[in-house]
């Protein structure tokens, strides 16, 4: 599945990926999670995205299944980590800490704040903090994580 996601900046890079995902991907994890880049600082690094939930996502004492929390965060960061860079190969996960502060319903939407932290030669570094749409004062979840830096394409 060869994908060229082209753009001036990081952020229509992610817009043209995440509208490509919505025509191309829809049977996939991605697909699964409606994500949507709402507002982003470049000079900064930060971008806010919005990410659906559905039912089937919930665990069996009815809150969101931390895998899926999961998920949610990776796609968001590696949308971000993927589109830092115009002419990049994929820039895989590498790690991924996933710290829970309160509970998460399936059903409802998540704003995911993404925050690059550093970029060396090999490496991205990538921060996220997950609130619930409905209550965006309340932190639910925090992440870091790395991702590989992909090679240049010719």
């Amino acid at each position: 599945m060869e994908q060229h996601i082209f753009g001036k900046t990081v952020a229509e890079r992610i817009n043209n990926r995440m509208q490509w995902i919505q025509q191309s991907a829809t049977d996939t994890v991605a697909g699964t999670l409606h994500l949507k880049l709402l507002c982003w600082q470049e000079e900064t690094g930060e971008y806010v995205f919005r990410s659906a939930t559905a039912d089937w996502m919930r665990n069996v004492i009815g809150t969101l299944h931390g895998g899926s929390c999961a998920v949610m965060v990776d796609q968001a960061m590696g949308c971000v980590a993927n589109c830092l860079y115009e002419n990049e190969a994929h820039a895989p996960t590498s790690q991924l800490q996933l710290n829970f502060i309160r509970p998460m319903f399936a059903g409802e939407d998540y704003l995911v704040h993404v925050r690059v932290i550093s970029v060396s030669r090999s490496l991205i570094h990538l921060s996220a903090e997950v609130y619930a749409e409905n209550a965006p004062d309340k932190l639910c979840a925090c992440a870091s994580s790395i991702f590989f830096r992909g090679k240049q394409k010719d």
